[in-house]
């Protein structure tokens, strides 16, 4: 048959199926006749040669069926039937269809609700550009076991100075500011920094510029201001750099906004930030540090080179810096690194929510199936394929599957927010939308639920005989030997 006359043959059993319908039972009406004329030919008489040709045509409905799977596009319509059909079951089980779609949904719900806070936090890169390549710079004291102490800016600087694995780097230091005038009194939360640090993280400011090296070291006070409280406070003016604003009741000058959303350390609110001041003391150790790796530097090669600087200045230095060494630490790691193992507990208890959900939803669906054995039988008896009823029922276990994919996304929804706001009692943390195109992740699992739920009843109609289902449910009502044996 010519490839053209296929195509047009599958389209028009696709779209105008009534007529596909009627084309095919005049054929097999006229296939049947021809049997029943050719027996009648032999001798027989019509209603013995009607009731051969019958025995030899086969099942009527069966024969219909592999008809229609010649098309290829039987599929199409099979499964719109086959989920009619499973809505239509699950709605005669009220009660089995709660218990399996409550089961599985919090299983999919707790998943995707941790997956998507453990996304957020675990898995995404920093907001910074490039930020696999920003690390922080730890003081150490293995003698005391201290392995993530502040420095002092004399430390800072050697380092940053005398390391060739980095591109830069910055000091900062977390503070608390007050901000009084034009307004009512506000505390704030911000950071001191050197005069690199947005250079180091390689961010601008919307508005205005960043200060420089000599207003860090004791020129006029200058501060940046978060867009948050720029368009909070100040209305989003644009005439506010020049702006003299009072920061624990001193005159600071605004000299730029930065970006909306930024928070340094990473997941801390940031509404100002100062220059940090220069402390002459060595043993004082008050900053922290943040460098950037030049690209393809690997952090061990770092590692070594500060670790030479940091014996250097023992040497040096030994009032200040004996047993003192330097321990490189990933910017995420520091970020993340207080949640990241109880976020990756509670995903691996979610997974296992869902493997038990699946388990006893799985039995459900089996002592159901067992129950349906004479009804499956009646069904093969009237030409329905194995393949058929295996099928249906893969349908009605992904069918309750998807249910429970709506109800554990609306789970995970209000999950995430519950799960952010515990943790946040501990760790400070960002902001977690909830992510839709999780959803898509929660219909996967369900699937893969429905297919697993679903196993064991399509084995048994598989394994089993269906057409011995109706000999023995006709000798005992309590069910046969491969009923008790499920």
């Amino acid at each position: 048959m010519r490839i053209d006359r296929i195509i047009r043959q599958r389209l028009r059993s696709l779209f105008r199926r009534s007529s596909a319908e009627a084309e095919m039972q005049r054929e097999l009406a006229l296939h049947l006749e021809q049997l029943v004329k050719e027996n009648m030919a032999e001798g027989m008489s019509e209603t013995g040669a009607r009731s051969a040709a019958l025995r030899e045509f086969g099942p009527l409905e069966a024969t219909k069926e592999q008809c229609r799977d010649m098309r290829r596009v039987s599929w199409l319509a099979d499964a719109g039937k086959d989920l009619a059909y499973a809505f239509r079951v699950l709605k005669k089980s009220p009660g089995f269809t709660l218990t399996a779609v409550v089961s599985l949904a919090l299983g999919i719900g707790a998943t995707t609700g941790i997956l998507n806070v453990v996304n957020t936090l675990v898995l995404r890169p920093l907001p910074f550009p490039e930020a696999d390549q920003l690390v922080v710079l730890f003081a150490t004291t293995p003698g005391r076991g201290i392995y993530r102490d502040t420095t002092s800016f004399h430390d800072f600087s050697a380092w940053k100075n005398e390391s060739r694995a980095f591109t830069d780097a910055a000091a900062y230091r977390q503070d608390l500011f007050n901000i009084t005038g034009d307004g009512e009194p506000e505390p704030l939360t911000g950071v001191r920094v050197s005069h690199e640090m947005l250079r180091v993280l390689d961010v601008s400011p919307v508005m205005g510029r960043t200060f420089d090296e000599q207003e860090q070291r004791g020129g006029d006070a200058v501060a940046l201001i978060s867009h948050g409280l720029w368009t909070r406070r100040y209305g989003g003016d644009p005439r506010i750099l020049g702006k003299t604003v009072l920061l624990n009741e001193v005159s600071h000058s605004v000299i730029g906004v930065l970006p909306p959303g930024f928070q340094f350390p990473p997941f801390h609110d940031t509404d100002v930030m100062t220059p940090v001041p220069e402390r002459p003391c060595r043993s004082c150790g008050y900053i922290r540090v943040v460098a950037r790796l030049k690209p393809g530097a690997p952090v061990s090669a770092a590692q070594q080179e500060l670790d030479v600087i940091a014996g250097r200045l023992e040497k040096a230095f030994p009032d200040s810096n004996e047993g003192r060494g330097v321990n490189i630490v990933a910017l995420h790691d520091v970020a993340v690194g207080a949640v990241r193992t109880p976020l990756l507990v509670l995903l691996g208890a979610g997974a296992f929510v869902l493997l038990i959900g699946c388990g006893n939803v799985g039995n459900l669906v089996l002592a159901r199936g067992i129950a349906r054995q004479r009804e499956l039988a009646v069904r093969s008896t009237l030409g329905a394929g194995t393949g058929r009823l295996v099928r249906q029922l893969l349908t009605e276990s992904v069918s309750l599957a998807l249910l429970a994919a709506l109800l554990g996304a609306a789970l995970a929804f209000f999950g995430s927010e519950l799960l952010v706001a515990s943790l946040s009692q501990r760790f400070p943390l960002p902001e977690i939308s909830f992510n839709w195109t999780l959803l898509a992740f929660a219909v996967i699992i369900a699937v893969l639920s429905g297919l697993l739920c679903g196993l064991p009843p399509a084995l048994m109609v598989r394994k089993s005989g269906l057409s011995g289902s109706l000999k023995q449910d006709s000798r005992s009502q309590s069910g046969g030997v491969t009923q008790h044996r499920l």
